[in-house]
């Protein structure tokens, strides 16, 4: 476990979460395809899942790539919950509704973790909205779409998207990021 992505504390409540709810952490395959064309237009041949939840995207992706006759020489998945370990960089990374989850004294920790993991691109999506599970307030982080933006722009190039679903417009930021190194 890294602490200094994810407290075991947090991790622990994090897996209960994925516990109780099935549908909490599958909603990354339903980027694959774009994540697929950015990649493809990107020249990316490697991807990591950065809080891959119930590892719902890359297979996806891969399937997409594969569609397009697109290769995807290394995949892989990373959650400090679901999936620890220690990930390797990767050309592109995808971060999707991620960072809403994250302890706020790890915020940071995180983007750098990401920053330093992207070769080429990524594209980080994050909920603006309270979420809620049994009651209880699952995403700690949320901040003004400004916020978040202004927060970004400490390590990557950004460029907003829109999210897959137009009625998600003023609850959830789409970015395209690039590192700045």
């Amino acid at each position: 476990m890294n602490d200094k992505v994810c407290s075991e504390k947090h991790a622990k409540r994090l897996r209960k979460l994925h516990a109780r709810d099935p549908n909490f952490g599958v909603i990354g395959h339903l980027w694959a395809e774009k994540i697929a064309m950015l990649m493809r237009d990107g020249q990316c041949e490697t991807i990591l899942d950065y809080g891959c939840g119930r590892s719902d995207l890359v297979p996806a992706v891969v399937v997409a790539l594969h569609a397009m006759n697109m290769p995807c020489v290394k995949r892989q998945e990373y959650d400090p919950a679901t999936a620890p370990g220690t990930p390797e960089p990767a050309d592109f990374v995808s971060c999707i509704d991620v960072l809403e989850h994250v302890e706020v004294d790890k915020l940071d920790a995180v983007l750098s973790h990401i920053h330093k993991l992207m070769r080429k691109s990524g594209i980080i999506t994050v909920s603006l909205r309270n979420g809620s599970l049994a009651n209880r307030k699952t995403h700690p982080l949320v901040r003004p779409r400004e916020w978040w933006i202004e927060k970004l722009h400490e390590r990557f190039y950004v460029d907003e998207i829109s999210p897959l679903d137009p009625a998600k417009a003023k609850s959830e930021l789409a970015v395209l990021v690039e590192p700045i190194r």
